[in-house]
């Protein structure tokens, strides 16, 4: 018996063929997925859809585009970006990694390790939606006990 996933999967890959196969693939195993091979609609796929893990080939984000990667994750900050690349050279690694990506998957792929990796970042995809919702509740309730020490009379215990 197989397991089912859920979650909204968005494939940013030039490659017919490639973008074609980890659509059909990620759609079988039970995810909701969206393929797009040209540059400038992934990032109003990516916020129209809300998806929460995006596998973006690197071409697709470099050039003179390597902003993509970039708009991606601060249109949404709990989205993971996962990098593929026929050149995994460490220099590019790295900077996708401090840019902000979730990982760098190096071509050709394997689907059994794509699903793993697919599975983690959305994993991590929950753990920082989580992270936000505790984030901005903690600042609320900082503001309301400061509100609250503000408005107490000085020498006041209540």
């Amino acid at each position: 018996m197989s397991v089912q996933h859920t979650g909204k999967l968005l494939i940013a890959e030039k490659d017919s063929a490639i973008c074609d196969t980890l659509v059909e693939y990620f759609r079988q195993v039970g995810y909701e997925v969206w393929g797009v091979k040209v540059r400038s609609e992934i990032v109003a796929q990516a916020l129209d859809k809300g998806c929460g893990v995006i596998i973006l080939d690197y071409h697709l984000s470099a050039g003179e585009h390597p902003e993509i990667l970039d708009q991606l994750i601060r249109a949404d900050a709990s989205a993971c970006v996962i990098l593929i690349t026929s050149y995994p050279l460490i220099e590019l690694v790295i900077d996708a990694y401090r840019r902000g990506a979730s990982d760098v998957v190096p071509k050709p792929l394997d689907l059994f390790e794509m699903s793993e990796v697919v599975e983690r970042a959305f994993k991590q995809h929950e753990l920082k939606k989580v992270y936000g919702y505790v984030r901005r509740n903690l600042d609320r309730v900082k503001q309301l006990m400061e509100e609250e020490l503000r408005e107490r009379p000085v020498g006041s215990h209540a």
